[in-house]
């Protein structure tokens, strides 16, 4: 049985992810990203991590450290492992933003094996990443740390699933634009009727973070980073 499959089908989250997919599509064909460039995505990971700050009850140094598993050298490894050991990534997670690195309590550690279980099961891209910053968010899996930790975690996912296969999309402007909407609805998460709400809401921050990649990229253009003659030999 896919557990996600309901929700990947609703026909409202199909559309947006069709939208999301098809942005992050373009923003992975730009000049500047096309050849493997590291300097658009390590600035899209920096200026995630610093806006994360403001979110998830952390310092910005721990939320560097914590995204710093997406940067250019290390993602792949980062993605390696989070298809294999899910929960090991997320330990590591909530260790770097100053964790233990395990969950708040007994309920806590059985929704992480859960989770850790739907991100091996689920083919769904686009969803996969809503469904575990919302778990994490919504049942405060790691107690204070959840939000901070939630939103490093849906990087990592976004990357591992091949959604955003080199974490390009910088959605944390929009979670800041919308703070109350990331919480209010991060806490809805926790029932039924949350869940499709939850999902739009991580896809419209997608699409908002693809806007903000492609000023990354384009400004990395101008200054001929990573444009034409990028990784050349």
């Amino acid at each position: 049985m896919d557990p996600l499959a309901h929700i990947a089908a609703h026909p409202t989250i199909a559309s947006l992810i069709d939208a999301a997919t098809a942005n992050l599509q373009a923003l992975h064909r730009h000049p500047a990203t096309a050849r493997g460039s590291g300097v658009t995505s390590s600035e899209g990971v920096l200026r995630g991590a610093r806006l994360a700050a403001l979110l998830g009850n952390a310092p910005e140094t721990q939320l560097v450290d914590a995204y710093s598993v997406l940067a250019p050298d290390v993602r792949e490894q980062t993605a390696r492992t989070f298809i294999k050991a899910p929960l090991q990534v997320l330990a590591r997670l909530d260790v770097l933003v100053g964790g233990s690195g395990r969950p708040r309590d007994g309920r806590a550690a059985g929704r992480l094996a859960l989770l850790g279980r739907i991100v091996a099961a689920g083919p769904h891209q686009a969803v996969i990443p809503a469904v575990v910053q919302g778990e994490i968010i919504a049942h405060e899996l790691f107690g204070p740390r959840s939000v901070a930790v939630g939103l490093a975690a849906a990087r990592v996912s976004a990357l591992a699933s091949g959604f955003d296969p080199r974490g390009l999309a910088v959605p944390e402007v929009y979670y800041n634009r919308h703070r109350s909407e990331l919480l209010a609805l991060g806490a809805g998460f926790a029932q039924p009727a949350g869940v499709v709400p939850f999902v739009a809401y991580y896809l419209a921050a997608m699409r908002a973070g693809v806007v903000e990649a492609r000023g990354i990229a384009n400004a990395a253009q101008q200054s001929g980073v990573g444009g034409p003659a990028c990784g050349r030999r």
